[in-house]
């Protein structure tokens, strides 16, 4: 299992080298994307409903890659697409992506 991997340069590019700025932006990820779209997702993916999967992980692939967080966001798109094709990703993918989203709490906490 791959760790998360962060590309602050990016991140500091996209909020003009703002180092408060991206720890805010990623306050507000770990806010909507992990304490809420991922439960949101689990329950998509349990009941099988192929289209809440593809909307949530869309919204949280397009949010990881506009902070930098490159391995959740390659992730998400891999779990969007076969959502694309009517396929629910397999489980692993889904526990593999929580634990990504629970790295990011402690990016935060060495950032601050």
């Amino acid at each position: 299992m791959d760790d998360l991997y962060w590309n602050r340069e990016f991140a500091l590019v996209q909020t003009d080298g703002d180092e408060d700025l991206v720890l805010e932006l990623l306050e507000l990820f770990v806010q909507s994307s992990v304490e809420v779209g991922y439960e949101q997702l689990m329950q998509y993916m349990r009941g099988g409903d192929v289209e809440g999967v593809v909307s949530v992980v869309h919204g949280i692939k397009g949010a990881a890659a506009s902070l930098g967080l490159e391995t959740i966001s390659e992730l998400c798109k891999e779990i969007e697409l076969a959502g694309r094709e009517g396929v629910i990703a397999e489980g692993a993918s889904f526990n593999r992506l929580g634990v990504l989203l629970e790295q990011v709490k402690s990016l935060i906490n060495r950032a601050a």
